[in-house]
């Protein structure tokens, strides 16, 4: 009874989270109106080619608030970026520099909601090894991040997919609806993923620097991919899912020992070596 007690909050918590997804792009009630709104918006500037982030050195974090279409984050040299429309009239995204975070919107502040829904566009961000933080929120937009190390990476998504792969995350954390999930990591010190409607897809090549792995889900799978891994501590709760693990837990004391909380309605957790 606890246990059930606990999955029903759980997913209580993703259903609030549903509701409080259009509060994470920035969309107010000035919005139901028809008009897209987010704070300062006076404060941004028009996106053009000619805008250099050059003399920007002290940016470390990358915030994206996106609206249909597709995102790239991709590692290289310098910050760039890149966008074009692949549906409906071309509305220009708007950027601020705020002390050390390069802010990015799909458009200016009080374009109508009415027009910007009718559109998609795609949007590339090269980042440096110097961006140490990057937080994206977006509805209906695919989400492909391919960096080298980062701090933290948050992700919002709504109607969407997440590809995420890189080097080393200290700090993973996803919340999603309705988007498949898909993780590739060669190191990572904290992985949490909360999803509705959608399947996670988690690689993971070295425990040496983890700690957890927490993923909560209603419908969709969790598949955790451990090549290379052991000694884990696994907690597993839900209504109607199965846990299938293709390796028992905590298989050698003396390797380093992490812990995986997975909690689902009725969403199956897999543990395999491989993919």
């Amino acid at each position: 009874m606890k246990k059930t007690l606990g999955i029903l909050s759980s997913l209580l918590l993703v259903v609030l989270m549903v509701i409080a997804f259009t509060g994470c792009i920035h969309i107010s009630s000035d919005d139901i109106m028809g008009e897209y709104k987010y704070a300062y918006g006076d404060k941004y500037t028009k996106y053009t080619e000619q805008v250099s982030f050059d003399s920007f050195a002290d940016i470390t974090m990358l915030d994206i608030n996106w609206i249909g279409g597709e995102i790239n984050v991709i590692a290289g040299d310098r910050i760039s970026i890149e966008e074009e429309s692949t549906k409906g009239d071309y509305y220009p995204l708007y950027y601020r520099v705020n002390e050390d975070a390069l802010v990015i919107q799909y458009c200016e502040s009080g374009t109508s909601s009415k027009d910007i829904s009718k559109t998609a566009k795609k949007l590339v961000v090269t980042i440096p090894s110097t961006i140490k933080d990057v937080n994206i929120d977006d509805v209906s937009a695919s989400v492909n991040i391919d960096v080298e190390t980062l701090r933290e990476l948050e992700i919002d998504d709504v109607s969407g997919k997440i590809d995420v792969k890189a080097s080393m995350v200290d700090d993973l954390d996803i919340d999603a609806v309705s988007c498949n999930i898909d993780v590739a990591v060669a190191k990572a010190g904290k992985i949490e993923v909360d999803t509705v409607s959608g399947s996670a897809d988690i690689t993971i090549d070295s425990s040496m620097d983890l700690s957890s792995i927490k993923a909560d889900s209603v419908s969709g799978n969790i598949n955790l991919y451990l090549d290379g891994v052991r000694g884990y501590r696994l907690v597993f709760e839900s209504i109607s899912g199965k846990k299938d693990a293709e390796f028992v837990d905590g298989s050698d004391a003396s390797l380093p020992r992490f812990d995986i909380k997975v909690e689902t309605v009725s969403g199956n957790l897999n543990i395999k070596k491989n993919r």
